[in-house]
């Protein structure tokens, strides 16, 4: 945790500026941070991970593998 903070604190203080977000089909648009947007990607990509990896290890136990 301690790693982590260490890198997500002066990673925030140097990317404060805005982005805009267009949402392309729809016509939406989100002005946010630039360290929210990429911790945010970040955070997701970490969850589909976990997701399709345990949905591989339980076909490999159910498989009996």
């Amino acid at each position: 945790m301690l790693i982590t903070l260490v890198f997500l604190i002066p990673f925030s203080i140097a990317n404060k500026k805005a982005v805009l977000i267009k949402l392309f089909p729809f016509s939406y648009e989100i002005v946010v941070p630039l360290y929210l947007l990429i911790i945010g990607i970040f955070c997701i990509a970490f969850i589909f991970g976990y997701v399709f990896s345990k949905i591989t290890n339980f076909k490999l136990k159910k498989n009996g593998k």
